[in-house]
């Protein structure tokens, strides 16, 4: 059987074939439903927990050396000042854009900030290979 193709601008969904989403996540009397399977999972996997403090070390080690404030780098780089605080709270895991904005608004070559960073991982699991952690 051939699958009919709809014209564009029509909104069907392929699974119930009407303007409705599906019926696992969607009721028609009562809207949106929960599934009810909600796990919770950490915002920043184990694994990258130290890359992330890494990285955090090399941007705050850069802007203090240009003394600089998280919201010069933000507005420099166009990005958001409380996103630079997250990331230099090792909160979040940044986008590539993200890192490319804050490296301009350090005004050094993201290869400098990824030369920092690696130092910083370098000498963070020296750290943890002498049972130390810097830094904390």
């Amino acid at each position: 059987m051939a699958r009919r193709v709809e014209p564009m601008g029509t909104n069907k969904t392929p699974w119930t074939g009407s303007n409705t989403p599906c019926t696992t996540h969607f009721d028609a009397y009562s809207g949106w439903k929960a599934t009810w399977n909600h796990t919770r999972v950490p915002a920043v996997p184990p694994p990258i927990d130290a890359e992330l403090r890494a990285l955090a070390a090399a941007i705050r080690e850069i802007r203090a050396r240009q003394q600089l404030s998280q919201e010069r780098v933000a507005a420099r780089g166009g990005v958001g000042r409380k996103y630079v605080g997250q990331i230099e709270r090792g909160e979040i895991t940044p986008s590539f854009a993200a890192l490319v904005g804050i490296a301009t608004g350090l005004a050094v070559p993201l290869s400098e900030l990824i030369r920092v960073y690696e130092e910083r991982l370098r000498t963070s699991s020296a750290s943890d290979a002498d049972g130390t952690r810097r830094g904390a």
